[in-house]
């Protein structure tokens, strides 16, 4: 079913006396990443754009918009925050994750220099990781993450 109310940048709703605000900051974690917030309680729903304590898939991802989105978010300050996976989360969650997509994409840059992306194959195409990461994502130790 397609959907009956669409929006460019933004959409102010009222849900019955709660106002929510939908806001598309462009490319994050997908093409059609979105926000949601409902002030009068300083929440916000980030979506996909914050991974509490995951390694994110970045396939399709525009990481450059998306660590300008979290850096943006950060500065509103929000109370709770409501992530796309992971824990009710934080400010600090916000720092982490765009530190942990910064350093990812450097180093990511540094070790697969000029390189073309691979040709989606069968096994490849449809991949999606739902790996848990068991420490922090901005710690860079040797040691590899397990998965839940």
């Amino acid at each position: 079913m397609a959907p009956s109310v669409t929006f460019r940048q933004d959409l102010r709703l009222d849900l019955g006396g709660v106002s929510v605000e939908l806001d598309y900051p462009g490319p994050t974690h997908t093409a059609g990443s979105i926000i949601a917030r409902i002030r009068e309680d300083d929440v916000l729903f980030s979506g996909d754009m914050l991974f509490t304590n995951y390694h994110v898939t970045m396939i399709d991802g525009d990481v450059a918009n998306w660590c300008q989105v979290l850096r943006t978010l950060q500065s509103t300050a929000p109370r709770t925050i409501i992530p796309g996976h992971g824990p009710i989360s934080s400010v600090a969650d916000l720092q982490a994750m765009e530190e942990y997509l910064r350093v990812f994409d450097e180093e990511a840059t540094r070790l697969l220099p000029a390189r073309p992306p691979p040709t989606p194959t069968p096994s490849r195409k449809n991949f999606r990781s739902g790996c848990q990461v068991r420490r922090a994502p901005n710690s860079l130790s040797s040691s590899r993450p397990t998965c839940a």
